[in-house]
């Protein structure tokens, strides 16, 4: 038996046990057998591709879902993430707190008691209700708080690239969680910026997103 005949019937072990049976007794013309040989070996191809396919896209999926779970959790439960969200919980229930929805008188106030300029961002479907001096670490840091339906979120701008002496990671933005709040945090203008809400993650990382883009456009015009 040639060695592709015995793959075949390596791939088909009933199959070829009744060719083997029917061989014995019976012969077929040649154009039949070579057209049989063909036609096993197409399908042992076919096989062999699809069980490569299947590899692949398990393989595939695996270093999706792994890259997803680093995404995600560039944060975790941080000492970044864990002081973001104490001061979000927090809100305006501090000594240095204002509460506005006037923008213009927040970056005002927020200037004289944190010693920079900050720019307050509109977010979508978010009211301002005030802003407050956020104690990290030891640094003066500017939060201001909108209410989101009815649900409280906290927009952060930082002097520097630290948090609680950590550096934040340029070129996008880092969500984690901690206490029930999830964060996203960014560099923009050279500065941290964050978000952090008790809210479904996808949404912290939208309003992030849409924080940045604002800033962007607002730097081009």
């Amino acid at each position: 038996m040639r060695p592709e005949d015995q793959e075949c019937f390596d791939h088909y072990p009933a199959l070829g046990l009744r060719l083997r049976t029917f061989s014995a007794t019976l012969a077929a013309p040649p154009h039949l057998e070579n057209r049989l040989r063909e036609a096993l070996a197409r399908e042992a191809t076919r096989q062999s591709r699809r069980r490569h396919v299947r590899f692949l896209t398990a393989a595939g999926a695996t270093a999706a879902i792994t890259a997803v779970l680093v995404l995600v959790s560039g944060l975790g439960g941080s000492t970044p993430a864990r002081h973001l969200a104490r001061e979000a919980q927090r809100g305006l229930a501090k000594a240095a707190a204002m509460e506005s929805s006037d923008s213009a008188a927040l970056a005002q106030w927020l200037e004289s008691v944190v010693g920079y300029g900050v720019e307050i961002p509109a977010i979508t479907g978010a009211r301002l209700v005030g802003a407050s001096v956020a104690d990290l670490g030891g640094v003066r840091g500017a939060a201001v708080v909108y209410r989101y339906r009815t649900t409280e979120l906290t927009y952060f701008a930082l002097p520097g690239v630290d948090v609680v002496g950590r550096s934040v990671p340029e070129g996008g933005v880092t969500g984690g969680e901690a206490y029930g709040y999830e964060v996203a945090l960014w560099i923009e203008r050279g500065t941290a910026r964050a978000v952090a809400a008790s809210m479904p993650r996808e949404f912290v990382l939208d309003v992030a997103e849409e924080c940045r883009r604002k800033a962007v456009a607002d730097r081009r015009r």
